[in-house]
């Protein structure tokens, strides 16, 4: 369950006061990498400082969420005494960033004693994967109804709130009804408390799928109490890099009808139009419903489709993708006349299909569940390669013993899913942190070679010409950012 502290969202990201002997100066000190406003979903992150010659120090820290604090944790990633201002923040152990984003903050320290900061907000991390669900929505022609509809459960039975979603659409409107089970439900508490009660239905139906919500997003919000209104998210990003998500809001142009029974919960069923989503009903888009409703404290407590939490639930990168389906063709009446007649012929042939329909199944479910296991195997592979790459004892016997597959195997996909044989996959990998960290440092090739898991630096110039058709000297010549 979600406790839902306050409906709106936040609009500045750091929230946080500056020390009074700090300024902020953008002229002499700001951010160059990351943009602000950058959705990053590598599991590192470069951060370039321009600063004016007279500053003597840095201090970088960042600002982001944590799955164990309630508050934003805050803290120091490094410190600069030198140009170039640029450093790898690696972001393993941080969770995914979203609606909100995380901050950097670059407090720095003049030669004549003054200190300075500079603020770069509405940056998102989506480096760690996220579940893809989808669901089928069928059509249903205007006036009809009580057919092929089928419903959606939201969040656990037995909980506080739960409920089911049903879902049709034609070419006029999209129809969202929500019957939600709440028993500590009556429709005596205070207004106040009924209006932010209800459902909110999240659209995209551009699927940008981006960590935040932009004035693409459809969002409706469907009180127990007042007017449904239609809200209109809109990020910026102002001059000093500070970032803003504020809404607008608008009356839903679309009938709203709403059932409630205490102690048991209520109905509420939207008609959205088409038109307002897209000028041609889209084939797919991404989905979330929010339910809303009260414990015995009378406490407001939320559920989210999605299987969201907190301010996650307004991510469009998290929400399910409904793909809208066409009247099926058994519902034309041209099928329901031939029928009759196609049966006779279809009934006759059928026996003698039967055998090699159950033959093929058979050998299609094979392959399919040999290559679904070999997949899984190479994903373990990358991962476990990926974990170890800059350790100079990971060999082919480690893998095979680690996950329990035979040396030969383990070669054989590698070569299946690369086209590289395990040494040159191996090798290659280092020559790309080798690459990444000769353009961005200033260190030794000699430390470089080392740190990237290559047996020396002669190791790591042959695998260069090999897969790069140069020298690490070449290449950090050509490459090097000043």
């Amino acid at each position: 369950c979600i406790l839902i502290a306050a409906m709106l969202l936040p609009v500045n990201a750091w929230n946080s006061t500056p020390p009074s002997n700090l300024s902020l100066d953008t002229t002499c000190l700001d951010f160059l990498k990351p943009v602000a406003g950058s959705v990053i979903s590598a599991k590192a992150c470069t951060l370039s400082i321009s600063a004016c010659e007279s500053i003597q120090s840095l201090t970088l820290k960042a600002r982001y969420s944590s799955p164990v604090q309630k508050e934003k944790v805050v803290a120091e990633i490094g410190k600069l005494t030198r140009p170039p201002f640029k450093m790898i923040w690696h972001t393993d152990t941080v969770r995914n960033q979203l609606v909100d984003g995380m901050s950097f903050y670059c407090e720095a320290l003049l030669k004549n004693g003054k200190r300075i900061y500079a603020v770069n907000e509405g940056l998102f991390l989506i480096h760690n994967r996220f579940p893809g669900n989808s669901a089928d929505i069928r059509f249903r022609p205007s006036g009809k109804s009580g057919f092929l509809e089928r419903s959606f459960p939201i969040g656990q039975e037995g909980e506080p709130v739960s409920g089911n979603a049903m879902i049709w659409w034609n070419k006029e409107y999209l129809q969202v009804t929500v019957e939600v089970i709440n028993p500590a439900f009556n429709s005596s508490l205070p207004p106040e408390k009924l209006n932010r009660a209800g459902a909110e239905i999240l659209i995209d139906p551009a699927l940008d799928r981006l960590p935040y919500p932009t004035s693409r997003v459809y969002a409706l919000t469907l009180p127990l109490f007042g007017k449904p209104v239609r809200t209109m998210y809109l990020p910026e990003i102002d001059d000093n890099n500070f970032f803003h998500l504020t809404r607008k809001q608008e009356k839903h142009d679309g009938p709203v009808k709403l059932k409630k029974v205490d102690f048991k919960g209520f109905t509420i069923s939207a008609l959205i139009p088409m038109h307002s989503l897209n000028p041609e009903p889209p084939e797919s888009l991404a989905c979330n419903i929010l339910i809303k409703g009260f414990d015995r404290n009378d406490s407001l407590i939320a559920e989210s489709w999605a299987g969201t939490d907190g301010l996650n639930a307004y991510a469009p990168v998290l929400w399910k993708t409904l793909n809208l389906k066409p009247l099926p063709f058994s519902r034309h009446w041209a099928f329901r006349i031939a029928v009759p007649f196609i049966l006779g012929i279809i009934l006759s042939l059928l026996a003698a299909m039967l055998r090699n329909i159950i033959k093929r199944k058979k050998n299609t479910i094979t392959k399919f569940e040999a290559n679904e296991e070999e997949k899984s195997i190479h994903n373990k592979i990358q991962e476990l390669i990926s974990e170890s790459i800059t350790d100079k004892n990971l060999s082919l016997p480690f893998i095979a013993s680690t996950l329990g597959l035979s040396p030969f195997k383990i070669k054989k996909i590698i070569k299946k899913y690369s086209g590289r044989s395990f040494q040159d996959y191996l090798m290659n990998m280092r020559t790309e942190i080798a690459r990444e960290r000769l353009r961005s440092s200033h260190s030794s090739e000699a430390f470089i070679a080392d740190s990237s898991g290559f047996a020396g630096v002669h190791e790591m110039e042959h695998y260069f010409q090999r897969f790069h058709r140069t020298t690490p000297y070449k290449y950090r010549k050509e490459f090097h950012v000043a």
